[in-house]
């Protein structure tokens, strides 16, 4: 329960520099991820750096049998 709450803090964090370096469509991706608890994640340049970010913060991330689609769970 801790860990999750510290890992949602730390989201938090990241969604902040994201804001702060202009990178919106990011931010906006991980905060649908904070409001919804999961979000959609496809093959494009932005949803592959919140992927990153989010793995790296301890996420689980599910991938679709085709390899189109990712699901990041926080």
């Amino acid at each position: 329960m801790l860990e999750n709450k510290i890992r949602r803090y730390k989201i938090m964090d990241a969604h902040r520099a994201l804001i702060r370096k202009g990178l919106y469509r990011q931010a906006q991706l991980v905060m649908k991820s904070l409001a919804d608890g999961k979000v959609t994640l496809w093959l494009d340049d932005d949803s592959w750096a919140v992927e990153s970010l989010l793995e790296g913060m301890g996420c689980r991330i599910w991938y679709d049998g085709r390899g189109n689609k990712a699901v990041a769970h926080v």
